[in-house]
């Protein structure tokens, strides 16, 4: 699924470059508004906080966050998973091809 993604964004942002080397990167403001999302499901996840050490929680190192200044528990918050599931998270990206406008990235040649 998210091999099928990225080749889609490549032969997306390839159309039309013909054969140029081309670089793909996000925009500030959709990595703020994909960190924001993000943060917005956090409170989701705060169950795992005491669970045993696993992937979800950071290898445990979740529990450290309620000790750090608001500030970076918000930057932790926004660095987090998709709290919604993959059936969720795969919808959401395929709404996002759906234009085909490659919303929030910039294409340039070098």
């Amino acid at each position: 699924m998210l091999a099928q993604h990225i080749a889609y964004i490549i032969t997306t942002a390839s159309n039309g470059k013909g054969g140029e080397k081309i670089v793909i990167e996000p925009t500030a403001e959709a990595e703020d508004l994909w960190g924001s999302r993000i943060a917005s499901m956090a409170v989701a996840g705060s169950a795992m906080i005491g669970c045993t050490p696993g992937y979800l929680n950071v290898e445990g190192m979740a529990d450290m966050i309620r000790h750090l200044p608001p500030e970076e528990q918000i930057k932790a918050a926004r660095r987090g998973i998709w709290m919604k599931g993959i059936t969720d998270y795969v919808a959401v990206i395929e709404d996002w091809r759906k234009d085909g406008k490659l919303d929030g990235l910039v294409v340039t040649t070098a």
